[in-house]
């Protein structure tokens, strides 16, 4: 059984054909609330620690991660942080 990061990782997949199976997960209802607790976990809060530029650097590799997936996903932000800051609510 192939998982979908193994499809995303597959070589010579084109990058449409990766932001299909993107937009494919995270369009099920279980996608959209993994994409809500990514967007709570690293798309709220700042990546820079004033006190460990190391530290800055993972927190912006988090970061990274979920706006590749928000972009590939083709989530419309705004409409993601509503919906993570209702259900907090």
């Amino acid at each position: 059984r192939h998982g979908w990061l193994t499809l995303v990782a597959k070589r010579g997949m084109s990058r449409q054909e990766r932001a299909t199976i993107f937009r494919n997960v995270f369009s099920t209802p279980e996608g959209r609330e993994v994409l809500k607790d990514l967007y709570r976990s690293f798309g709220k809060r700042l990546s820079f620690d004033k006190d460990n530029a190391r530290k800055t650097d993972f927190n912006e590799g988090q970061r990274s991660v979920y706006l590749l997936i928000t972009h590939l996903g083709n989530v419309d932000l705004r409409t993601l942080e509503e919906e993570a800051e209702h259900d907090n609510g």
